[in-house]
């Protein structure tokens, strides 16, 4: 090998590798060590599991086809205690995404036609129009009166002011 640095040029130029490389490597080493990413927890087949019927009501089933179904809308729990805790929680969010639907029969996510909205800042629902997609978890519809009416429909269910 040819010298074109200096030893001490090359002693830096080592110690910069080495951080780099001692930076990678912790980088690498937290990708290696995280804990592994399962999402929802779904049961196995035959493998007992809880959910909520239309009235919100927890009850005991059995893994099989219909679990899949059921897991695919987020209603499958691993005991009856944390199924009675979901319910009115998506009780509250099956009627914000009902009156949006009375508000606006084709409501749905974001469309660049169907921009308008609800948030609530624990005091009383704001309407808001969206240029963009912010993601999912809220339901768009087309016009301001309709964001208007699907308001007031909230209002009178006692999820707003």
């Amino acid at each position: 090998m040819s010298k074109i640095l200096s030893k001490e040029e090359a002693i830096k130029a080592l110690d910069v590798l080495n951080e780099e490389y001692d930076s990678r490597a912790s980088d690498l080493m937290e990708i290696i060590n995280a804990p592994e990413q399962t999402g929802l927890w779904k049961p196995q087949k035959g493998e007992a599991y809880w959910t909520l019927d239309s009235g919100g009501e927890a009850f005991g089933a059995m893994a099989t086809y219909k679990a899949s179904a059921r897991a695919a809308y987020g209603l499958v729990f691993p005991s009856k205690d944390i199924a009675q805790k979901a319910a009115p929680l998506l009780a509250r969010s099956n009627k914000w995404i009902a009156a949006a639907f009375q508000a606006d029969p084709d409501a749905g996510e974001w469309a660049e036609d169907r921009r308008w909205t609800l948030v609530t800042n624990c005091v009383s629902l704001e309407i808001i129009q969206i240029t963009y997609d912010w993601g999912y978890g809220w339901t768009y519809v087309h016009t301001r009166e309709q964001v208007e009416k699907y308001r007031q429909i909230l209002i009178a269910e006692g999820l707003g002011k």
